[in-house]
């Protein structure tokens, strides 16, 4: 399956400085070692790529399944609810389309809104459905219920 950020905008690559392109970019091709050294080299981590969606390196890793980067990212202050440019999509709303539940409890743990909506084909679209369809239970987590998307 294509992703929903090439399918929107058929590039990984990004116009922005070096160092965050290289983040997003990583991001992208799953590299932790990359995501790591654009880090450490002073990569901004809620850059967005502005030749693209505007996807930023979390929304990425997301997109990719990285459970690893998704983590590494949000430890390093990512924005967990950050939208991209093109649809409004964000990380836990691709986690859910691809029915990645161990991301998609990462993401809500971390505060991620499953309420924003992103529109694609100019339909609205909310990660709620996904999030159900996933069946995704907040209590096996250490927090507490959260009853907008518990079960």
């Amino acid at each position: 399956m294509a992703s929903i950020f090439l399918m929107l905008s058929g590039s990984v690559m990004a116009d922005v400085s070096d160092r965050n392109a290289e983040l997003i970019q990583t991001a992208a091709k799953g590299s932790l070692a990359g995501v790591n050294a654009a880090l450490d080299d002073g990569a901004e981590i809620n850059a967005k790529g502005i030749n693209n969606s505007g996807a930023t390196a979390l929304m990425w890793a997301s997109d990719n399944g990285n459970s690893s980067i998704v983590k590494l990212l949000l430890e390093n202050g990512a924005e967990v609810n950050a939208r991209n440019t093109a649809s409004g999509v964000t990380a836990l709303w691709t986690a859910s389309q691809y029915g990645y539940v161990e991301i998609a409890k990462i993401l809500l743990e971390k505060g991620a809104d499953v309420n924003i909506r992103a529109t694609i084909d100019n339909v609205e679209y909310t990660a709620l459905p996904l999030i159900e369809v996933l069946r995704i239970d907040c209590n096996d987590r250490s927090g507490d219920c959260m009853p907008d998307y518990c079960f």
